[in-house]
């Protein structure tokens, strides 16, 4: 079925075949001829009126006399069931031999999917009210019939589709090459689309899979797209119509999705369908001839009603709406993964940034810190190297040379230490997290049985400012991480009470923040920012108890691996606060 309008003053009518070739005006749009200036719409006719009755082709017209006071605009007879038939339709009604006819209008989804059609060749055909409603609804019941099946099918066709658009993005996220990535499931990007071939063209790679056109053809058709600048999603069941070249290729590219994946559309996705000769046969030749005279186009109906056959070439299967939904929800989801890796990749530059920035200054810290003993060692070696070589009545008595000596083994064990606190700092770094729900208020009192005796040493006393949380973290570091803030407010305080507080601000929070209070010797605000450099110390070395200054460094480094912060305040001769959190509550 075929539907054409026409312009002006001419007769309308629902033309069964063929588009009406009409020289001059009228551009074909699908089945439906479009005029130039607007028309009536005969789809919308049967639409609103969903049965048409011609009891008899030879009846006589009656015009409406409207009243002098009536308004000039024409009366809507769209609902009328009486309605006057077009006079081509009723000239065609007579060529094919019957006296009358009724239509029946299959409406499926509010648009007019096909037609009932009957004829009547015996004379006039009255239909009562009763037989109306009757065939009305038989014709209700077919169109129901047919919606429901058709949602079925394309149910079960999106549900597949589904099944396909998961198995790519499964691939794709696994894999984040695209290009790699879409050759391990061949078969689901061309089932996505019903195709038989598809191309991935991403800066001047090509990736080929089923049936398609050549390299070659495929960078030309890509710079063809490119200079059209069409939105990310372009189709045609007929390329060669719009892309001459592709006369070449019609047996495997006659028809085209065309996916742009990036705004500067250095990336294509490309499905393929090869040509599908169509043939149709109709009762008579279709094509109906047009009479012009000084009123307008009048169309001749068909009078022959002979077998006609013709066959329809270069065009593809059309794409089907759901096939282009699910393109476009896989264009969708492709650009959110590209977005998230753009992120993760500026989170890891970040990162990589600040790794190279603490880097930097633990070498110039640790090379500091290094050479220090090594030149110790070098200068009392050349002076005992120096004494041993003198003359004998200048050389240096025992009571000189073993005092450098001791000098160079306390230096050696120095920088055996130094050596050693490298090496934790940097399995702080590499050592997997093994996050567990644990007991924090557990955690803290392992610690405190551990620093037991020093703690009774120093005269120190530790309160413990109401229950801890369960967080989720790994035991062994946050062990390690309370161990140093408890042993530097052990050596950093000079009072004679030295009192140490732990404690959560927020225990009911979603991600609670711990503090370790002291009230020893304080932080100036100037070095607040030093303390966590490796080996940055603000005292003399053995002030405390001496340590290589790299406790506060791996406290940092423990916090920051499980995704939280550590700060401090401090007032200079009243005392500290560290305060940091972790993760979440268990």
């Amino acid at each position: 079925m075929k539907e054409a309008t026409l312009q002006g003053h001419g007769e309308a009518t629902l033309c069964d075949q063929e588009p009406i070739h009409i020289p001059g005006g009228i551009q074909p749009h699908g089945a439906l001829l479009v005029l130039s200036e607007p028309s009536l719409n005969i789809t919308h006719l049967y639409v609103q009126q969903r049965i048409r009755i011609t009891p008899e082709v030879d009846y006589q017209m009656v015009p409406f006399l409207a009243h002098a006071s009536a308004s000039p605009a024409p009366l809507d007879l769209s609902r009328a069931i009486l309605r006057s038939t077009s006079p081509v339709h009723r000239q065609y009604t007579k060529n094919l031999g019957a006296t009358a006819s009724m239509s029946l209008s299959l409406v499926v989804g509010g648009r007019l999917w096909g037609l009932i059609v009957c004829s009547h060749e015996s004379g006039p055909r009255p239909l009562d009210y009763e037989r109306r409603a009757a065939c009305e609804l038989v014709a209700e019941v077919t169109a129901s019939t047919l919606t429901a099946k058709e949602d079925l099918q394309l149910a079960a066709t999106q549900e597949q589709l589904a099944a396909y658009h998961q198995t790519i993005l499964t691939a794709v996220r696994s894999e984040p090459h695209l290009i790699n990535a879409l050759r391990t499931v061949p078969t689901s990007l061309l089932a996505l689309d019903g195709a038989q071939g598809a191309a991935i063209w991403k800066e001047s790679q090509c990736r080929t899979f089923g049936n398609t056109p050549s390299t070659a053809d495929l960078a030309a058709l890509v710079a063809w797209l490119q200079q059209r600048g069409d939105d990310e999603l372009w189709s045609t069941q007929a390329l060669a119509a719009s892309y001459p070249p592709a006369k070449t290729y019609t047996d495997v590219a006659c028809g085209l999705l065309a996916l742009s994946l990036s705004p500067s559309r250095e990336a294509y996705l490309l499905w393929f369908r090869p040509e599908v000769s169509q043939r149709q046969e109709w009762g008579g030749e279709p094509q109906k001839v047009c009479d012009w005279s000084e009123e307008g186009p009048r169309l001749l109906p068909r009078d022959s009603f002979e077998r006609f056959v013709k066959v329809f070439r270069d065009h593809g299967l059309p794409w089907a709406s759901h096939h282009l939904q699910a393109v476009r929800r896989l264009r969708t989801a492709l650009m959110a993964l590209r977005l998230q890796a753009s992120e993760k990749v500026y989170h890891l530059n970040g990162e990589l940034t600040r790794s190279n920035e603490e880097l930097d200054a633990f070498a110039h810290a640790a090379s500091h810190d290094l050479k220090e003993p090594l030149r110790g060692i070098v200068n009392y070696t050349d002076l005992i190297l120096e004494d041993l070589t003198a003359p004998e009545p200048c050389r240096k008595t025992n009571d000189t040379l073993i005092p450098r000596l001791q000098t160079i083994l306390k230096l050696g064990r120095r920088m055996h230490g130094l050596l050693d606190s490298l090496l934790h700092i940097a399995q702080v770094g590499r050592t997997r997290l093994v996050c567990k729900h644990h007991d924090m208020q557990a955690i803290v009192h392992e610690c405190l049985e551990m620093l037991r005796l020093r703690l009774n040493q120093k005269g120190a006393s530790v309160q413990l400012l109401g229950p801890l949380p369960r967080i989720v973290c790994d035991r062994a570091q946050v062990n390690e991480l309370l161990t140093n803030l408890l042993t530097n407010a052990l050596k950093d305080n000079d009072k004679s009470a030295c009192k140490i507080a732990i404690g959560c601000t927020d225990p009911a929070a979603e991600v609670p923040a711990f503090f370790v209070r002291d009230n020893g010797i304080g932080i100036r605000a100037k070095n607040l920012p030093l303390i966590f450099r490796p080996f940055k110390r603000l005292h003399r070395r053995d002030h405390g108890g001496g340590g290589h200054g790299i406790g506060l460094t791996i406290a940092q480094r423990i916090v920051a691996r499980h995704g939280g912060q550590l700060e401090v305040k401090s007032v200079l001769g009243e005392g500290s606060t560290f305060s940091f959190t972790l993760g979440q509550r268990a």
